[in-house]
């Protein structure tokens, strides 16, 4: 039922979310630069350009009203709870957003450990490629 949709260009070993994406909704992707994030809007997948994060991304500036968040996990803790790269820009970013925010992370990496920080935003959804897991209210 969304149609403004902010997913991530993955890397390294992160899941491919890419097949998503679907023609009749708004996707985006997150530019970084002084370590803050800049919502893109993707035009094509075949026009994008490198942030200072050195990941891809969509050239188009955009002032358009984000629904959902999809970030990618190094790890997740089942308090939803997630563990990326260590520059927070997603911390940041997310900390004062209200919006629906989905982590994705492989299986072998959803942990039962605690490890928040104060900074640490809390998840809606976890995504695995066993399960989706709902926080409970």
């Amino acid at each position: 039922d969304f149609n403004n949709i902010m997913i991530y260009y993955p890397i390294s070993n992160e899941p491919n979310i890419l097949n998503i994406i679907e023609n009749n909704k708004n996707y985006y992707l997150p530019y970084c630069i002084n370590k803050d994030i800049e919502v893109r809007k993707i035009v094509s997948l075949d026009d994008l350009e490198k942030d200072e994060a050195n990941v891809l991304s969509s050239k188009v500036k955009t002032n358009d009203m984000i629904e959902v968040v999809i970030v990618p996990a190094v790890a997740m803790n089942r308090q939803f709870f997630r563990l990326g790269y260590g520059k927070g820009y997603y911390d940041r970013f997310l900390k004062y957003k209200n919006v629906l925010k989905i982590a994705v992370v492989y299986n072998d990496f959803l942990i039962d450990e605690q490890y928040q920080d104060e900074w640490d935003v809390c998840f809606d959804y976890i995504v695995t490629e066993k399960e989706i897991i709902k926080k409970e209210i």
